[in-house]
């Protein structure tokens, strides 16, 4: 049996990044492997695992930005006191600055948030990009190697952070066949009835945080705004999301 560890905000089956965590953590509990999750959520069914053993780092106020500090250093205490028993360790980004893993889900370095509202609080939401920058540039700097989730990635961690190009890897997302599966014809019938969609009008969905500019959707919604101009365009958008 190997064992490993975790560092990152959550492992649960919501949201993008979440869910890879989870789904790793399953993974190798799964395969019974020995995994310690240091994190500020977990899902129940993955606390609940023999294998698994779940460090909770507290989240003051609900803010992510101030359990950053508190999650850094809890990985850096788990690290030195499992060195000596060859612990695997997998970081998120600039969660925590190990020399080990570092599996690299967004570069802060690439994209510049945009931010609405008044002076205060887009000199926050600066200072945290900053903050999240110089973190995340001496994290990558001090890992051992670094897994990418996609090319795009790869090339910003190497382009805008400057981590050597042969410390860089690319590994796709993998994907749940039985959760995330085609449905059947009877299914999409029956969905549509219970949703009030008409049964032969196409429906597109768009499912994201629809405050995080990052996401898209002032993108999509003007784009979409210059196809309902024509009139052979009866697509209905679906909106998913806070």
């Amino acid at each position: 049996m190997h064992q490993y560890a975790i560092v990152a905000g959550d492992f649960v089956k919501t949201g993008g990044m979440d869910r890879a965590n989870y789904a790793l953590a399953s993974y190798l509990a799964r395969h019974d492997q020995s995994v310690q999750l240091i994190g500020c959520r977990v899902d129940s069914d993955l606390a609940a695992n023999p294998n698994v053993a779940f460090h909770r780092v507290g989240k003051p106020m609900n803010s992510y930005t101030l359990a950053g500090p508190l999650l850094a250093s809890s990985g850096m205490v788990q690290f030195a006191r499992r060195r000596a028993d060859h612990v695997r360790f997998v970081v998120n980004g600039g969660a925590c600055c190990l020399p080990a893993t570092n599996w690299v889900h967004y570069v802060h370095a690439a994209f510049a948030p945009r931010v609405a509202g008044g002076n205060l609080r887009q000199g926050i939401v600066r200072i945290r990009h900053a903050n999240h920058r110089f973190s995340e540039r001496v994290a990558l700097g001090l890992a051992k190697r670094v897994i990418a989730n996609s090319e795009r990635t790869r090339q910003d961690v190497i382009e805008k952070v400057g981590v050597a190009p042969d410390r860089v890897r690319v590994i796709y997302y993998g994907i749940d066949p039985d959760t995330f599966r085609t449905a059947t014809e009877h299914e999409r019938a029956g969905i549509r009835q219970e949703l009030g969609w008409e049964a032969d009008r196409p429906h597109i969905a768009f499912i994201g945080a629809l405050g995080d500019r990052r996401k898209g959707f002032d993108v999509l919604f003007d784009a979409w705004r210059v196809l309902r101009r024509t009139s052979d365009w009866d697509a209905r958008l679906v909106v998913i999301g806070a």
